[in-house]
């Protein structure tokens, strides 16, 4: 047992005998008689479920805001006072939900009255057996933990945690309300969530012993308790904290914020601050490439909102009953036990890392990594990939220009991998992009909205937990599998993991789903099945397709490589993009130390270790293993741009920056995100770059690249490109000559800071050649892959790439012209040399050679070039609105704060690796900051 996690056994069974030895010494006292609700306070909440339609007859997301605001006045007028509540005279009614040691508390709710309904008196009092009746309610007040409350101050109530029955809305069957009020003593600020199937709470809820979720025992009525927490030494009720008074709690008359206002305001803020004012730069280079931008309408920010993933993105899993049960659940079904949730107070939550000292953020200072499978993924362009506004605007001009009868089967293949939950579990919705857009409002009776809303959710919800781990072996990197085509196991619920021997039970009942172990999750054709991807090409008017051509081949380049051989340099997807390494911690002067091999617990949820309760599952179910070599699922490539686009816009592109549940002092996803994409790129291309030698005219050297990638460099869609920036310097660090150097929106220019006319190409002929030799400012090396349309113009339209013109990207090492995929992934128009490197020599008419101090060399990478960029608002102008993806992506593009510090992307290009030299025999090294 981990002794950072837990309180430790010692100090626990020293604390229940001291418990039990209060027991003991108490008077006697006969049982206290059950209490009976008024009629008048139970009609009151049996009003509330009528009028409101609270407790749905069928599966539903989530409550709208008419029924979660008479639930909030309900609270806030103390409407349930009538009802029968814990009786507990040694703290005043106030139980205590863990113990106290050392002046910390270790609890989950810290202190705690619950009020019953009659429903669920009458269901303990039958010994907690049968079937908890639809509207039976459970409503806990929660009070500050006594270190933040004033000596001597009143302790009102910090908030309310609520469960209603509902047995049709989703498997576990309860409605889940945390509201916390104004000013309150825990937290300080209002929020408030309300979900059927909110995994939150069901991390804890579904531990116990029965089928009902709830750890209601007639004890804690009769104040016979059988989990009495006593502080060791006097009991706590008070404290010497400053905290100033949390102000009164609003009457009921006052107006309530809703939900969707209180989540938004803690969820969805920034991490880095745009421009609000926009980018001069680079809106003056796409205006020049098209005029008709000048003319665009402004933009209307509310309109392209996109729905928010926190609180529109919730699918939870069926109630068994339910006439028909879905394949997926959205990510949030999974976010309770697999996240760093915070369960029990002052304990950190398994996967994550002291980060060793305070790291400055744009959110403060913050302690741990957050190492989980959701919070890494949640920030990785895998859950984003049908947010991502890049591809929303590629997806949007492909349906544009694609012959109209083809646009079934275009949208149907796009959303098979951007989309794959709602595209598999609705396929008529997925060829309608306002389906995408549809939210639930908790309303019930119009099938054909429910099912819109809930395709919605699936869809916005990316490459999503249970896609990838309910992929079956079957197929697995043949071309039967490709293009988003995987099989799904055949058991209904399978989860697949990496591990032998799971812990079934936890997740059975929370979400109805069982956890396997299954060797192919970690398979390579696994990722292959998107990662591969072979689009119908068109004529502009012609609904035949006239060929078939691949859009991307990563897996296929992994497959002709040395990494996929047996060998010692045998490497997985797995092994680059879910490493096993914990990130650097770093010590008291902030240097950093190498992280470590992760061993550790894999899901957070209520286990043996926590505070005594009854009514709880036995340990032997509950407890998790330790797990070793654990992949954590940061899943990321090099795209800073579009990383920070969420960043920076959170709210705009519905993505959130927090998750409402998880541990306070946790590094953001999304920053920590950032710091490993750089990572990663340090690790992709190595620089070899010769001695400076003096010539007749000025100087030469030759520049060796190493592709250290398990595939091509540049890999995936294929408009990023990479290309060579190699300066010549003099003693000042005033450039003398350059090849490669870039603008401030990353156009590639030459020494007199004008476009190169490759950058803006319209025919092959235009482009820049792949170069063994450049003695000319005006030349560059640029790794990318052209395409042309049938009609012999370059295109990045994935139905229109008739032919490959160029394709220099470097090679993986150990590619192979005789492997049978050599097909799909030889170069053309290319001059690289052997497999998995490149070699380029420069020769600089500059004079003097002593001119030259150093000569610094840099590969330079894009996610989006200014030429694509260009491509993609051709369609924008006074008619904009018929291009509402392309508005949002110009938006972005043309107010993004690409200097932001933390991206090393500044000039809309990122810096994968750096070399310097300098003149005589000393090998190059890594350049310096």
């Amino acid at each position: 047992m981990d002794l950072g996690r837990y309180i430790g056994w010692i100090a626990l069974v020293a604390l229940a005998s001291c418990a039990l030895f209060t027991h003991a010494a108490e008077p006697k006292r006969p049982p206290l008689p059950m209490c009976s609700n008024p009629d008048g306070a139970e009609s009151r909440w049996r009003s509330l479920i009528a009028n409101t339609h609270l407790v749905p007859d069928a599966p539903t997301s989530t409550p709208n805001n008419a029924q979660v605001k008479a639930v909030q006045i309900f609270l806030l007028s103390g409407g349930y006072q009538g009802w029968c509540h814990d009786y507990s005279p040694r703290t005043q009614n106030k139980r205590i939900t863990g113990p106290y040691i050392g002046g910390k508390a270790y609890g989950t709710h810290s202190r705690v009255t619950v009020y019953y309904s009659k429903a669920m008196i009458a269901w303990l009092q039958q010994g907690r057996r049968g079937a908890i009746p639809d509207g039976a309610a459970i409503i806990k007040t929660m009070y500050a933990t006594p270190a933040y409350v004033p000596k001597g101050a009143e302790q009102p109530i910090a908030g309310y945690a609520v469960m209603v029955r509902s047995a049709k809305a989703s498997y576990d069957g309860w409605l889940w309300l945390l509201y916390y009020v104004p000013g309150n003593q825990s937290y300080r600020f209002e929020y408030l969530t309300s979900q059927y199937g909110a995994s939150f709470c069901l991390s804890c809820h579904a531990q116990t012993s029965g089928d009902d979720m709830t750890f209601s025992d007639l004890s804690n009525l009769t104040g016979h308790d059988q989990a009495t927490y006593v502080e060791i030494g006097d009991e706590v009720l008070a404290s010497d904290a400053t905290h100033p008074a949390a102000p009164p709690i609003p009457p009921p008359t006052a107006p309530l914020r809703d939900q969707r206002t209180l989540l938004g305001a803690l969820i969805y803020r920034p991490l880095a601050a745009p421009l609000w004012h926009g980018d001069a730069d680079m809106q003056g280079m796409l205006t020049s490439r098209v005029p008709a931008l000048a003319a665009a309408p402004p933009p209307d920010l509310v309109h392209w909102r996109m729905p928010e993933d926190l609180i529109d993105d919730h699918a939870p899993p069926r109630p068994a009953s339910a006439a028909s049960q879905r394949k997926f659940a959205t990510s949030d079904a999974c976010v309770g036990c697999h996240d760093a949730s915070d369960l029990l107070n002052n304990v950190p939550p398994h996967m994550t890392v002291d980060i060793g000292v305070a790291v400055p953020t744009p959110l403060g200072p913050r302690a741990r990594y957050n190492l989980t499978p959701y919070g890494e993924w949640s920030a990785s362009l895998m859950s984003r990939s049908s947010r991502d506004p890049v591809f929303r605007a590629q997806y949007e001009a492909e349906l544009a220009r694609v012959p109209s009868a083809a646009r079934d089967t275009t949208a149907a293949l796009c959303t098979r991998c951007h989309g794959p939950m709602g595209a598999r579990e609705t396929p008529a919705l997925a060829t309608d992009p306002t389906a995408f857009y549809a939210t639930s409002d908790g309303v019930t009776s119009d099938p054909g909205q429910n099912r819109r809303a809930e395709y919605g959710a699936l869809a916005r919800d990316g490459v999503s937990c249970t896609v990838c781990h309910q992929i079956s072996a079957k197929g697995l990197g043949a071309r039967d599998t490709w293009s988003g085509k995987f099989n799904l196991e055949p058991v209904r619920g399978t989860i697949n993991g990496p591990y032998a021997s799971p812990l079934t039970r936890p997740m059975k009942k929370a979400i109805g789903m069982t956890p396997t172990y299954a060797g192919h999750i970690g398979d390579s054709g696994l990722c292959g099945a998107c990662h591969v991807l072979e689009v119908p090409v068109y004529r502009r008017d012609d609904p035949k397709p006239v060929k078939k051509a691949f859009e991307q081949t990563t897996f296929l380049e992994w497959r002709n490589s040395v990494y996929s051989k047996p060998s010692a340099e045998a490497k997985t997807c797995v092994d680059c993009h879910m490493p096993t390494n914990t990130p650097p911690t770093f010590d008291a002067n902030g240097a950093p130390t190498p992280g470590a091999a992760m061993s550790t617990q894999i899901a957070n949820i209520e286990d043996a270790s926590f505070p005594f309760v009854p009514n709880r599952a036995s340990p032997d179910e509950l407890q998790t293993q330790t797990r070793p070599n654990y992949h954590r699922h940061t899943l990321l490539g090099l795209n800073t741009v579009t990383h920070a686009m969420f960043q920076q816009f959170p709210l705009l592109l519905g993505a959130g920056s927090l998750n409402f549940g998880q541990a306070l002092n946790l590094l953001p996803p999304s920053f920590l995100a950032a710091r490993e994409t750089l990572a990663l790129a340090d690790s992709t291309v190595k620089l070899d770059v010769s001695p400076v030698r003096p010539t007749a005219t000025g100087i030469e050297l030759t520049v060796n690249v190493i592709n250290a990638a398990g595939h091509k460099f540049p890999s995936g869609v294929a408009f990023r490109r990479a290309w060579l920036e190699v300066k010549a310097l003099d003693a000042n660090g005033s450039v003398l000559w350059c090849s490669g150097c870039s603008d401030a929106n990353g156009v590639i220019v030459d020494g007199a800071n004008k476009w190169l006319p490759s950058e803006f190409a319209t025919v092959a002929a235009e482009l820049a050649p792949d170069a063994q030799r450049i003695d000319s400012e005006a030349q560059a090396q640029i790794y990318e892959a052209r395409h042309e349309d049938c009609d012999h113009k370059l295109t990045d339209s994935f139905v229109r790439l008739c032919d490959v013109v160029k394709d220099n990207r470097l090679l993986p090492k150990g590619w192979s012209a005789s492997d049978p995929d050599a097909e799909y992934t030889r170069p053309v128009a290319s001059a690289t040399g052997a497999p998995g490197t490149d070699t380029v020599v420069y020769a600089m008419n500059i004079g003097d050679p002593q001119r030259v101090a150093h000569v610094e060399v840099r590969m330079l990478y894009q996610s989006m070039p200014p030429y694509y960029l260009v491509e993609r608002f051709q369609d924008l102008g006074p008619g904009a609105d018929r291009a509402p993806e392309a508005s949002r992506l110009y938006y972005l593009v043309t107010h993004l704060n690409i200097d932001d510090p933390a991206l090393r992307s500044s000039r809309w290009r990122l810096e994968v690796a750096c070399a310097d030299t300098k003149a005589g025999t000393a090998p190059s090294t890594a350049c310096s900051e």
